[in-house]
């Protein structure tokens, strides 16, 4: 079956997480692509410490406090006035949008579909620029269509994917024309794992990594790069996130903001996770061991499904013979395990799911599974 480009226009987004299924049955969620270690037990500590405070008191609507704290975590070499933040990098996806309306923007599929969705919300004409076989970004593709739009989405590593695609987003900043933003979203570059078979974390985390475009963005006028601590941090709850840009993007973001946007508990934690490197690292050195076992436990022992290789904490998976809404309901029912249905993303469909790398005991229980599931398949 040929993957799907064709779908309806976009009213509603659909996520992985406990929202997206019956969740009393959910003992292990491989569906939402965060920290295996959860949030860092320092800033559980801290809001527990702090939390009649931070109920009771207005936060900061200035929010200059964390973006002198962001600006920190690169070093200083990103200036606050360069930072936005928002209630979660969807919040700044949209409120983006709300700036950006009436816009002919370059979508490559499949993606996270929020873009898409802010895009319809502010009367915006989309083109959509499917990856190539290997689930790769076409840049020659992109910057063709990008002649007649006013800004590109990107992501990297690329969700659902999983795939970096740093040399052909390069290819495009140093190609595009420079009044044609490019919105890149690095949501998961601090969880990315490509360093061949060392188990050593490199001390590249502040800036994301090698391959994070936050080197250029004193170059590029037209770059905004969007970081989220729902995934390195394990803040999913909080809803947090942080837009770099040049300065006037970023003041009119805050003009156009909601007053006392980020609560008093997420700007909190963000304060104390921002400086929580070691947490981050703890989560690495796991998601690169773990991550060859989960992907050789699925290709080398099972017939029905394929992982593509993932630059990130989580895999694309390939079916055969079985649907993507058969194996999500039956490990969800059977053994408490929920994964990503990715037939709603556009450029997909019902043969693909997708899992996350979490810890040594909750991998094996996965793999458990699947091999129930490939048994059913190949009776």
């Amino acid at each position: 079956m040929k993957r799907s480009y064709l779908k309806n226009e976009i009213d509603d987004c659909l996520h992985g997480g406990l929202s997206s299924a019956n969740n009393k049955y959910v003992k292990v969620d491989f569906s939402s692509n965060v920290n295996p270690l959860g949030a860092s037990k320092n800033v559980l500590k801290v809001i527990k410490e702090k939390l009649d405070n931070l109920v009771s008191i207005y936060p900061d609507p200035k929010q200059d406090t964390i973006c002198k704290k962001i600006s920190d975590y690169f070093d200083n070499k990103i200036n606050p006035e360069n930072i936005s933040v928002g209630n979660g990098a969807t919040e700044l996806i949209h409120n983006f949008m709300s700036i950006q309306k009436n816009s002919n923007v370059v979508i490559p599929i499949p993606s996270f579909c929020e873009y898409e969705l802010a895009c319809s919300r502010n009367n915006s004409k989309i083109t959509y620029v499917p990856l190539n076989s290997d689930f790769q970004i076409d840049s020659d593709e992109i910057v063709k269509k990008a002649r007649k739009s006013q800004l590109v989405f990107l992501c990297n590593p690329n969700n659902p994917t999983g795939l970096l695609s740093t040399k052909a987003i390069e290819d495009i900043l140093n190609r595009i024309k420079e009044s044609t933003i490019v919105f890149l979203d690095e949501c998961f570059i601090e969880l990315v794992s490509n360093y061949g078979k060392s188990n050593i974390v490199p001390d590249l985390i502040k800036s994301g990594n090698r391959n994070s475009m936050t080197k250029y963005i004193n170059d590029f006028n037209n770059l905004i790069i969007l970081r989220s601590l729902t995934k390195a941090h394990g803040l999913a709850g909080l809803r947090f996130g942080y837009m770099i840009s040049n300065e006037k993007i970023a003041k009119t973001m805050k003009r156009n903001q909601i007053s006392w946007n980020i609560n008093g508990l997420a700007q909190m934690g963000a304060l104390i996770a921002l400086d929580d490197i070691l947490h981050i690292k703890k989560a690495l050195n796991i998601i690169i061991r773990e991550k060859k076992t989960l992907h050789d436990g699925i290709n080398k022992g099972m017939k029905s499904m394929t992982a593509f290789n993932s630059d990130s904490n989580f895999f694309l998976i390939k079916l055969q013979n079985l649907s993507s809404t058969f194996i999500k309901n039956y490990l969800l029912e059977k053994f408490g395990i929920l994964i990503r249905d990715c037939n709603t993303f556009r450029g997909l469909n019902k043969e693909y799911i997708r899992v996350s790398v979490r810890t040594s005991n909750e991998n094996s229980m996965l793999l458990k599974a699947l091999h129930k599931v490939d048994k059913i398949d190949n009776k």
